[in-house]
Formats: C-alpha cells, sequence, structure tokens
C-alpha cells in the first residue's frame, strides 16, 4: 500500500529490492521470475511512493521534516528499485505496451527523487540539496528537468491501466512545473 511516512516508504522499498534480488537470483528455479520481480518493482515505484506535488505545504516528501540519513537512504533504494526494475524487464518480452509502462514507472521514480533531493534536512542540509532546491547562499536559482522526449514518447504509447495513465500524467505535470522559468 502507499506510504504514509518516511519510515515506512524506506522499509517497504527495502524489503521489495530483497524479495527482488532474491527472486533474480532464483531464476532457474522459478518460472517466470523476471516477470514477477518486473510487476513487484513496478507496484513499488508506482504505487508505495507517494507522487510529488508542486505544493511543498501538501507534497508528501517536503511537507514533514526529513533527516539527511533518510533522504540519503531513499535515494539509495530509488536508484537500487530502478536497477532492478531495468533488469528485469529487459528479461521480458518486449512490447509497445511495456514501454509505455516501464517509462512511467521510471518517470515516477525520477519526480519522486526529485523531491527528496530538494528536501532541505533539518539535522545536516547537503549542498547538493541546498543548491538543487535554490536554498543556497548567494545568487542562486533552483534547478529542474524537463520531460523532453518522454512527453512526446508518452504521447504515443498505449496504456491500457487508468492508474498508470493517471500516473503518466502526474509525472508530466510535475515536470512541466518544475521547468517553469521566472522569466517565462
Amino acid at each position: 500500500d502507499v506510504a504514509t511516512d518516511y519510515h515506512i516508504a524506506a522499509s517497504s522499498l527495502l524489503r521489495i529490492c530483497h524479495a527482488c534480488s532474491l527472486l533474480l537470483q532464483q531464476r532457474r528455479l522459478v518460472k517466470n521470475a523476471p516477470a514477477f520481480v518486473a510487476s513487484a518493482a513496478q507496484y513499488a515505484l508506482t504505487v508505495t511512493l507517494p507522487m510529488p506535488h508542486l505544493d511543498t505545504n501538501v507534497c508528501f516528501w517536503r511537507k514533514s521534516p526529513m533527516r539527511r540519513e533518510t533522504q540519503t537512504n531513499l535515494l539509495f533504494l530509488i536508484r537500487r528499485m530502478c536497477r532492478i526494475y531495468s533488469a528485469a524487464t529487459s528479461s521480458v518480452q518486449q512490447s509497445r505496451g511495456l514501454v509505455g509502462i516501464r517509462t512511467t514507472a521510471f518517470a515516477c521514480a525520477a519526480c519522486v527523487a526529485d523531491a527528496i533531493a530538494r528536501v532541505k534536512c533539518i539535522d545536516d542540509p547537503s549542498p547538493f540539496s541546498l543548491h538543487y532546491s535554490g536554498l543556497n547562499e548567494g545568487p542562486t536559482r533552483p534547478f529542474g528537468f524537463e520531460s523532453g522526449s518522454f512527453e512526446k514518447l508518452a504521447a504515443n504509447l498505449p496504456i491500457y491501466d487508468p492508474q498508470l495513465t493517471s500516473l503518466r500524467f502526474q509525472c508530466l505535470d510535475y515536470m512541466r512545473g518544475m521547468t517553469i522559468k521566472d522569466d517565462g
């Protein structure tokens, strides 16, 4: 289910990472192991982790105080889950639908990682996070990333699951919101 705090998010990701790693190691013993791993990793990236919101007062990842160790751990686990998902989806039969789902899952991971990286930690804020979020001392502005080819790719790839279609829209909305510049 959806994480309700940072500890549950990290714990869920860690348990799913361990289960997926074990299942991939036993792929000779378990029929369709990569498909099971892909499904579990997709669930972790698209359901377990709440999508970020542009409003920091509403955003799950930025509305509560976060410690630096939590921030680092969450970013590490998201990276690990993306690697597992990439390995698992490259081991199953490819289709246009799978490409659409895979790009949406990776976009969700990118948006969540972006929101986590923007958090100013309460105990020891990292210079990277301060600079990335635009909260560093001096004349600096926040960085962002553009949806780029994901927007064009998303428009041409079929996704028949309404939840994933909604997530794709939320990712595009978040990415567009992060790239808006002060000068228009």
